[in-house]
């Protein structure tokens, strides 16, 4: 279901690249549940963001219910996302709105 070959996801800046998230390899079948916590600063959310195609990983191959999430088409990677769910940290609601306006958004 969920497959990491290899990932890694450098930031380059400035004062220097950061290496994000480095090797990862990881195999998660259909029905298991896990989740990522670690250190603020620690990669957990460049990892995250890899699964759902809103990152590109650096290297390495992000596989996601049988889609390569880094070389799949911009039409096939939003029908997969459909399949893909993400709880943000910082989900900023709009106060203006309901719950269900907020879901609806």
């Amino acid at each position: 279901m969920i497959h990491l070959q290899n990932v890694s996801k450098t930031y380059l800046s400035k004062s220097g690249n950061v290496d994000a998230v480095k090797d990862v390899n990881l195999d998660i079948d259909k029905g298991e549940i896990f989740g990522i916590i670690g250190y603020s600063g620690a990669g957990k959310s460049s990892l995250i963001r890899l699964l759902n195609g809103l990152e590109l990983p650096t290297e390495g191959i992000v596989e996601v219910a049988g889609n390569r999430i880094n070389e799949v088409s911009n039409a096939k990677l939003r029908k997969a996302r459909q399949e893909i769910s993400m709880i943000f940290q910082h989900f900023n609601l709009l106060w203006s709105r309901t719950v269900r306006q907020n879901i609806m958004f």
